[in-house]
């Protein structure tokens, strides 16, 4: 997987591991705009999971993607967004 996605806990208890006191962790909504819109996003961190496959199939599951997260992710006047989770940590040494 290309990213690590930790709950709270999980990377509270991971720092604590590694010496760091830890003051708090918390995760926080952040809605996320993507100008280079969906296809842009996938492109760019999804290419490397679909480059053994012929451009045709690659971009046939790029569309597919596409369409399905259409009404979720795009609003009424075409902009791409997208719900990021984001942790804020403090921590000390």
């Amino acid at each position: 997987m290309w990213c690590y996605l930790p709950k709270p806990e999980e990377y509270r208890a991971k720092l604590e591991t590694h010496g760091f006191v830890v003051k708090a962790v918390e995760s926080a909504a952040a809605l996320t705009p993507l100008p280079a819109g969906l296809r842009g996003l996938l492109h760019t961190f999804y290419n490397s999971f679909v480059e053994d496959f012929d451009q045709r199939e690659r971009s046939n599951v790029f569309d597919v993607t596409v369409n399905l997260l259409t009404p979720s992710l795009r609003d009424r006047n075409g902009d791409w967004s997208y719900d990021a989770v984001r942790l804020h940590c403090k921590a000390t040494l």
